[in-house]
């Protein structure tokens, strides 16, 4: 299908198209699966019912998309297939509107037969508002509108008209519309500035059908123009607007596209020499979550995960074993290298000097902790030149025995002196 229909609209006002509700409610109506479980959603036929889908031409759709979103799909939609879905609900205007199980869909989609999901022509199908009535009225008569034979003999005018005398436009000059008796953007458009993107065309253009008795619908959705492979890519850069209309010769509602055919080229394609790899990741991306999604692959996606997990836990595993035998490692080479501790005539010092100072507090040093003695000594400059004598017997490696009876002497010493005060 050249076009994919999200939603359709009928009331033009103020600039903006809106939906008039047939059922006077908003609520979506839903659309039951076809009896026999084939999961075919088979929608309305103008014969009373639907032609079979299989003898239908059909096409694959898929590609991500969000709760409640609107489904486009060709005008004249048969019937869809094999999507997974918890709901879907149309309302009068033939707008679609589904719940996906996933954040990826994928189906079937028949199409081309006398299919139509739209409720026929209502009151406000050929209202045009005051603001336009005028000038689409003039325009009308002016390109003889109301007196051409048929349905397309009307589309071909519009549309060469347009082609002849517009210009297709991304940036607008047209000011909007800001007292009533100013004119409509609509009308600025058809009869002086002659420049607008696709909204102006489809609105401009269902107007003046209107003017020439011929219900219309303003309906938005995507142009099917990239080819990719063997099928096409549709992207946001893609979204269109055009018009339905009401063919009275076969009480059917088909697509007018009014805006010149150029239109398409003169979209930046914003697209870098890496899309190409942009897009195979994306299709990567999406076949990996249909599989995850099918229920065919549970067991193998259960296995997988499972596989997963042992080697996750068996790389934890193995990183906590080489850690903790790094650790040992280092630990055993720690102890290996301190060697044995060195006692000096010092230490036999500690006794009697725990006495005057207590308890030595842990990680206060031997010789820092001694020197709260030297209050209690007639010579306190013995007290240091034991310590000295004491840290040359424990820590330079060219120490000699030389130096163990002078420290002994000092100890004494100090040992009598303490002892004496006691």
């Amino acid at each position: 299908p050249a076009l994919l229909r999200s939603a359709n609209f009928n009331r033009y006002s103020a600039g903006k198209w809106k939906n008039s509700e047939a059922y006077g409610f908003t609520d979506f109506l839903p659309i039951d699966e076809e009896p026999g479980g084939l999961d075919y959603y088979i929608f309305r036929s103008t014969e009373g019912a639907p032609d079979p889908p299989a003898t239908l031409p059909v096409f694959d759709f898929r590609g991500a998309v969000e709760s409640e979103a609107q489904l486009p799909l060709p005008g004249n939609t048969a019937s869809i297939r094999g999507f997974a879905l918890d709901g879907l609900r149309y309302n009068s205007l033939g707008t679609i509107r589904i719940t996906p199980k996933n954040s990826i869909i994928r189906g079937t989609v028949a199409w081309q037969n006398t299919a139509q999901l739209e409720d026929p022509p209502m009151k406000e199908d050929g209202v045009i508002p005051y603001g336009e009535n005028t000038t689409v009225r003039a325009i009308a008569d002016e390109l003889k509108l109301a007196s051409l034979p048929t349905l397309e003999a009307k589309m071909h005018v519009i549309s060469k008209w347009f082609s002849n005398e517009f210009t297709y436009t991304r940036y607008l000059t047209i000011s909007r519309q800001r007292t009533r008796d100013e004119p409509s953007a609509i009308s600025t458009f058809l009869t002086e500035n002659r420049n607008g993107h696709c909204e102006y065309f489809a609105t401009a253009a269902s107007l003046l059908l209107r003017a020439a008795d011929v219900p219309t619908r303003y309906a938005i959705g995507y142009v099917v123009r990239e080819k990719d492979g063997d099928g096409y890519v549709v992207r946001g850069t893609h979204a269109h607007a055009w018009v339905r209309a009401w063919d009275a010769k076969t009480s059917t509602w088909i697509d007018f596209d009014p805006t010149p055919g150029n239109w398409l080229s003169m979209e930046p394609s914003h697209q870098s020499s890496l899309q190409w790899l942009s897009d195979a990741y994306l299709k990567i991306r999406e076949d990996f979550g249909l599989w995850r999604t099918d229920p065919a692959n549970r067991t193998g996606l259960g296995i997988g995960m499972a596989i997963i997990g042992a080697l996750v836990l068996a790389f934890v595993g193995y990183r906590l074993w080489k850690s903790k035998k790094v650790v040992s490692s280092s630990a055993r080479e720690f102890r290996d290298n301190v060697g044995p501790a060195i006692r000096t005539p010092l230490h036999e010092l500690e006794p009697v000097a725990g006495r005057w100072l207590g308890p030595r507090p842990a990680g206060l040093p031997y010789s820092k902790w001694l020197l709260g003695l030297k209050p209690q000594l007639e010579e306190p400059a013995q007290l240091d030149e034991a310590i000295a004598l004491h840290q040359h017997l424990r820590y330079d490696p060219a120490s000699s025995d030389a130096s163990v009876e002078p420290l002994k002497v000092l100890v004494e010493r100090i040992q009598t002196h303490l002892k004496g005060r006691t």
